[in-house]
């Protein structure tokens, strides 16, 4: 998929495109957040290995600040 990106009204970009990682609390992207994306989140909490999915608080570790961002996030519909 693809993310738009404005700035002050203007579209950010160049002809090669703009690399952009981003993530939601939608960890299993399938459009809502809901007890189906905890297990996935727990998963990556116990790896240890810091995949951007999980790590809401973007602060390069899944850890248990990120838990009150997935909670907030329970009930959101993502487009």
């Amino acid at each position: 998929s693809r993310t738009l990106v404005v700035v002050n009204g203007a579209a950010v970009g160049s002809p090669v495109g703009l690399p952009l990682s981003h993530n939601s609390a939608d960890i299993n992207g399938d459009g809502t957040v809901n007890l189906a994306d905890i297990p996935l989140f727990a998963a990556d909490f116990a790896s240890r290995a810091n995949p951007l999915r999980s790590d809401l608080m973007f602060d390069g570790q899944v850890n248990l600040s990120d838990i009150p961002r997935l909670a907030m996030g329970v009930g959101a519909a993502c487009q």
